[in-house]
């Protein structure tokens, strides 16, 4: 096994603001790309292959409201863009997901009930499309139910 030379950046901005006493809305954004030595001669050459790098952006935008009798309930939209650097793979596709999430106080707990991909959209799951270099779709609709006591 060799190392290889390679050069990796990016940012991540995470802001939020409280409109109200009850309202905050909030969201993040990360860039990340990079290269590397791909024939071993010491000169970062070529694209980092997805299995390294499966979307360059991505983000979430969130908006949470607390209601007076302790009510919380959060709805957000995540995003990633598509890269097409490596063209001997297929490329990864870029999407937008819904989810929602309610939660409040029960007991000595958490009682959540949260809804990913609300709109059950098809989409192409970036980590595990990259890692096995073949399209691999994400996950559809997907409700939870939880409960969360911290001790």
């Amino acid at each position: 096994m060799s190392q290889q030379k390679e050069e990796i950046w990016g940012v991540e901005v995470t802001a939020w603001w409280n409109l109200t006493g009850n309202l905050t809305v909030g969201g993040l954004l990360g860039y990340t790309e990079g290269r590397y030595d791909n024939d071993g001669d010491g000169n970062i050459d070529a694209w980092l292959p997805n299995n390294r790098i499966a979307t360059p952006v991505h983000g979430t935008v969130y908006g949470t409201y607390v209601f007076d009798n302790g009510l919380n309930l959060r709805s957000e939209v995540q995003f990633f863009t598509s890269r097409d650097k490596i063209t001997t793979v297929p490329e990864i596709k870029g999407a937008a997901l819904v989810n929602i999430l309610a939660s409040h106080k029960v007991g000595k707990g958490d009682l959540s009930v949260g809804v990913e991909n609300v709109f059950d959209t098809n989409y192409m799951n970036p980590t595990a499309s990259a890692t096995r270099n073949n399209v691999v779709n994400g996950f559809g609709r997907t409700v939870s139910l939880g409960y969360k006591v911290t001790f």
